[in-house]
């Protein structure tokens, strides 16, 4: 058991999106929430999954997190708008945290679409802007790609402690992801 998740008879339940901006769907583990958000002036959509944690649990210190976030070309903030451009405005601002590096940087295919996927580790606090907030070490894991008009961001943020297990997690939702307005089953690939 690593976290409140057993890996090995982790089920997966099918999540069909609310908002029908958020063009795909995926596989999550069973008994984790799933909340979708907007960016303001419509800058991106989200879907967040979230690993719930117990009040008695004390050996994990934060949730699993994983994000799908979707950004309409219209409203890009970076450049060049490529899934690379995003990809290298996404790692810029993680490396200005203090101790951040670059764990590494591959590319790879989301179902058939060429991806970015970098890992970072750096630290964050557990009572942010505090006197007594105790520093936590995390490894982001981030994808990037576009397709159409939209990049897509899907993340992993997690302790390093636990990284690795919940990584096949993530690798499990990467799976399960597919396109809605799609005919074919295209399933996404991960290393």
């Amino acid at each position: 058991m690593t976290g409140n998740c057993n890996l090995d008879s982790l089920k997966l339940k099918q999540y069909l999106p609310k908002d029908p901006l958020i063009d795909l769907t995926f596989e999550y583990p069973e008994g984790w929430n799933v909340f979708e958000r907007w960016g303001s002036y419509g800058s991106f959509i989200q879907a967040q999954i979230l690993e719930p944690l117990k009040a008695s649990d004390t050996t994990k210190e934060l949730p699993c997190s994983i994000s799908i976030t979707i950004y309409p070309k219209s409203k890009a903030e970076f450049s060049p708008l490529s899934a690379q451009g995003l990809a290298d405005d996404i790692r810029t601002k993680r490396l200005s945290l203090k101790g951040c590096t670059l764990l590494s940087s591959a590319e790879t295919n989301i179902a058939g679409l060429k991806a970015t996927d970098e890992k970072l580790a750096y630290s964050i606090f557990d009572l942010p802007l505090q006197a007594n907030a105790k520093s936590i070490p995390v490894i982001e894991r981030i994808l990037c790609f576009q397709r159409g008009d939209s990049y897509y961001t899907i993340s992993l943020n997690e302790t390093t402690e636990y990284f690795e297990a919940y990584n096949d997690v993530f690798n499990r939702i990467l799976n399960s992801l597919q396109f809605r307005n799609e005919s074919s089953s295209n399933n996404a690939s991960s290393q």
